[in-house]
C-alpha cells in the first residue's frame, strides 16, 4: 500500500520492522495516559513498556499474514497506529487489537483515519468480514468514540489485567467492515 497524506499532513503507511520502538513506547504511553486508575500503578509506572516492547517484537519477528498495522506520521513523528486481524473469529471477523493515537495529537482525526485504514484493508481482503474489539468498560472516551462510528456493544466479561487485578471488557461489533472503510 502507498503511503496516503491528508490534508493536516499526516502520513498514514503500512508498520515495517524498524517501527516497532515506537510503536511500543507510544502503546505503553496511552495506556499510562487512558488506564490510570484502571491497572495499578506499579505496572503503569514500572513494567508497561517493557511488556509492550515484548508484545511488538514478537508480533514484528513473526507476523501473522492476518496481521496489518498502520501507523500515522506527522512528518517523521509517530503520532498514532491500529492493529487489526483478519479472520480472528469465526463470529465476529476481523479484530481490531489496537487503536491508540498519541495524547497531543487526539481530536484531529487521526483515530478515524487509522480505523478506517484498518477497515479497508479488512474489506479487500474480505469483503464480507464483521469487525470487533474489546475496550474497557472503564474507558468512556474510546466507547463514545465507537459508538459514534456505529459499533455496537454486545457483550461484557472480566478479564486479567497486565500486572495484575481484573477489569470489565466490552466486545463492540460492526456487521461489516466494509460500511466503516467508506
Amino acid at each position: 500500500m502507498e503511503p496516503v497524506k491528508t490534508n493536516d499532513m499526516i502520513t498514514y503507511l503500512p508498520a515495517q520492522p524498524e517501527h516497532m520502538e515506537g510503536i511500543a513506547r507510544l502503546h505503553a504511553l496511552s495506556w499510562q495516559t487512558h488506564y490510570r486508575g484502571i491497572f495499578y500503578d506499579d505496572y503503569l509506572d514500572h513494567q508497561v513498556i517493557e511488556d509492550r516492547m515484548e508484545v511488538w517484537k514478537r508480533r514484528f519477528e513473526n507476523p501473522s499474514r492476518d496481521q496489518y498495522v498502520v501507523l500515522a506520521l506527522d512528518d517523521l513523528l509517530l503520532c498514532g497506529f491500529g492493529c487489526v486481524f483478519l479472520n480472528h473469529s469465526s463470529q465476529y471477523g476481523a479484530l481490531l487489537d489496537n487503536l491508540h493515537v498519541h495524547p497531543e495529537w487526539q481530536g484531529k482525526g487521526i483515530g478515524k483515519a487509522l480505523m478506517k485504514n484498518c477497515c479497508d484493508w479488512v474489506a479487500r481482503q474480505d469483503p464480507q468480514s464483521k469487525l470487533y474489539l474489546w475496550v474497557l468498560e472503564e474507558n468512556r472516551t474510546a466507547r463514545v468514540f465507537y459508538k459514534a462510528l456505529g459499533g455496537s456493544e454486545v457483550e461484557k466479561i472480566e478479564e486479567h489485567n497486565p500486572g495484575g487485578g481484573t477489569s470489565e471488557i466490552l466486545r463492540i461489533i460492526w456487521e461489516k467492515a466494509a460500511l466503516l472503510a467508506n
